[in-house]
């Protein structure tokens, strides 16, 4: 299991920019990340990607946020990153799982998002897939 905390992205849900200004922002948010990982202040990746995982995200926010918002502020940006960094190999539902983040309200110096990855065995993963088919 892998612990790290996030600076939070930037509320996406209503977002009516340009395509540039969302890449732009996204961008800038992967160098913030990754000065992080620069100075040791969240862990780098692992030797491989890790296959499949269950991705668990704990949000402090300001202010109450709806769950749907919530699924994306928590894991859009925080996955992608994920992805192209080589800490999951992918983050489609075949090798990721992503769980309903919770959220707290809490003063601005606790604010902040953590992401847990748990990596999935994958026989366990395809017991979990052979009780749900028909």
């Amino acid at each position: 299991m892998i612990a790290i905390s996030l600076p939070m992205p930037p509320n996406l849900a209503n977002e009516r920019g340009h395509s540039r200004w969302s890449s732009a922002n996204k961008k800038r948010y992967f160098k913030q990340v990754d000065k992080l990982v620069e100075c040791n202040l969240i862990p780098g990746p692992p030797p491989t990607p890790l296959e499949r995982v269950v991705l668990s995200a704990w949000m402090g926010l300001g202010a109450h946020m709806d769950d749907e918002n919530a699924k994306l502020r928590a894991y859009k940006w925080p996955a992608d990153y994920l992805r192209t960094r080589g800490y999951i190999a992918a983050d489609d539902r075949a090798h990721c799982t992503m769980t309903d983040p919770e959220r707290a309200i809490v003063p601005i110096a606790k604010r902040g998002l953590v992401i847990t990855i748990t990596p999935v065995s994958v026989d366990t993963q395809l017991t979990t897939n052979r009780r749900t088919q028909p």
